[in-house]
């Protein structure tokens, strides 16, 4: 759990494809916030009991008020869908996956672009230690919007992740709504965190080799893991990404045309510090309209319960 400048040759050009694909995105339907974003409101607690330690989350894109989840490393390759009151609506697990350290998880366009897809990376790498990090993209059950049990289907695609280096952590994945290009943003306690992008269209099934693109000042603060990046998520609509730390959770609104990268030309805008409600916050998403952001907490004692935090749009 703990834990330069942009490369030349293709993440320019990578930067410029990734505008357009964000600028195509922002014309679709949905709402941003205009303003800043009101206080916390409870959803409830997390109803299904196996669900003890939320390292991920993510608005389903096919069942409008649904979440999906994961655990942290120790449980299958299970995701977990619930209301956004926290009720169980049922589980799916990925067939013929061995889960090793699940961090988080996005919502986005199937990269086949056919329907739309859950995308689980696998990519916890603590120890620094790990050569099997993989992200894993399933089609989205149409669940109809009831509880519908436990069921399983096989990912689309599993593809291998590898960086410029060994010695990389990243636990953040943010996939473009149309599923075209993917980034992880490293967790560290630099208050310089890398990004790393896929440089070029995903071409499936090959691996994705990730590319240092950029840096950007972590808005934490220099306390113990204060400037860890432990999630992040793509707004459905708009060029914005917001971020998770442990220590809060903040918004960057992006330039027009900017991708992922040009998060270290605006300043970030404080969603929540913390907040102390969430000892362990490592999982944040947009809501399904993008008006709305959703946090939860992994439970410290490894206990089921854990609270959803919903921040709606600040009234203006």
């Amino acid at each position: 759990m703990d834990a330069g400048m942009m490369d030349a040759g293709g993440v320019d050009a990578q930067e410029g494809a990734d505008a357009e694909e964000m600028d195509a995105e922002s014309d679709g339907e949905g709402g941003a916030c205009s303003e800043g974003y009101a206080r916390p409101i409870d959803g409830g607690p997390m109803g299904d009991e196996l669900v003890l330690e939320a390292s991920g989350l993510a608005a389903s894109r096919v069942t409008p008020g649904m979440l999906w989840t994961h655990n942290d490393s120790g449980d299958g390759a299970v995701l977990y869908a619930m209301a956004e009151d926290g009720a169980a609506m049922g589980r799916l697990t990925l067939e013929g996956v061995e889960a090793k350290d699940f961090e988080d998880i996005a919502a986005a366009r199937c990269p086949d672009g056919q329907g739309e897809c859950l995308w689980v990376a696998d990519v916890g790498n603590n120890a620094l230690e790990r050569d099997d990090l993989v992200i894993h993209v399933v089609r989205e059950p149409d669940t109809g919007g009831v509880p519908f049990g436990e069921i399983s289907a096989a990912p689309l695609v599993s593809l291998p992740v590898s960086y410029p280096d060994d010695a990389v952590d990243c636990e953040a994945l943010v996939v473009t709504p149309d599923g075209k290009a993917l980034f992880m943003i490293e967790k560290t306690n630099d208050p310089r965190p890398r990004i790393f992008a896929h440089p070029g269209s995903l071409n499936l099934p090959n691996p994705v080799v990730l590319t240092e693109a950029g840096r950007f000042d972590s808005p934490g603060v220099p306390i113990d893991r204060g400037y860890m990046v432990t999630g992040a998520d793509m707004h459905p609509t708009e060029p914005r990404v917001v971020v998770r730390l442990y220590t809060g959770v903040f918004e960057y609104r992006l330039e027009p045309g900017a991708s992922v990268v040009g998060m270290d030309d605006v300043d970030p805008l404080l969603v929540v510090a913390g907040p102390l409600s969430e000892p362990q916050g490592e999982a944040v998403t947009y809501d399904d309209s993008g008006e709305g952001i959703w946090t939860v907490s992994e439970d410290r004692e490894g206990m089921p319960g854990q609270v959803l935090h919903f921040y709606g749009c600040e009234e203006e």
